[in-house]
């Protein structure tokens, strides 16, 4: 799985730098911003950043931020969730095969549904932001 365009941006400003982790986290904490020496490894490894974090970051880097389309974190809370309700459907395999397509039957029109038109809106929007020849 490749790291969010965010987290990477992230790692590539502080090698550019020649810093270390710890060096990015003791500036931003120097420029008033909240940022642990642990919590900032968290971020290079796909944690996002609060926003104002992130605006530090830009400008102690002198960089823009990449931007990630809108609803990507709701997208996230969406597959969380998922998981979650694989772990409660793992849970019951004992019911009869009737009972398990069923509970399938459900689970994919109650939670994917909403899911592949939120998919859809996100392609939309990546497409519009897709320069035009």
């Amino acid at each position: 799985m490749t790291k969010p365009a965010l987290s990477q941006w992230i790692e590539d400003q502080r090698k550019l730098r020649g810093w270390k982790a710890e060096d990015v986290a003791r500036r931003l904490r120097e420029m008033g911003y909240d940022a642990e020496d642990s919590t900032y490894r968290t971020w290079e490894a796909s944690r996002r950043p609060k926003p104002e974090t992130i605006h530090g970051m830009e400008k102690l880097f002198g960089s823009p931020a990449p931007r990630e389309p809108e609803g990507t974190a709701d997208m996230a809370a969406l597959v969380v969730a998922l998981g979650d309700q694989t772990a409660a459907i793992n849970a019951l395999v004992g019911l009869s095969a009737q009972a398990q397509r069923e509970l399938v039957a459900d689970v994919v029109s109650a939670t994917l549904a909403p899911l592949w038109e939120e998919i859809r809106a996100l392609r939309a929007q990546v497409a519009s932001l897709q320069p035009r020849d």
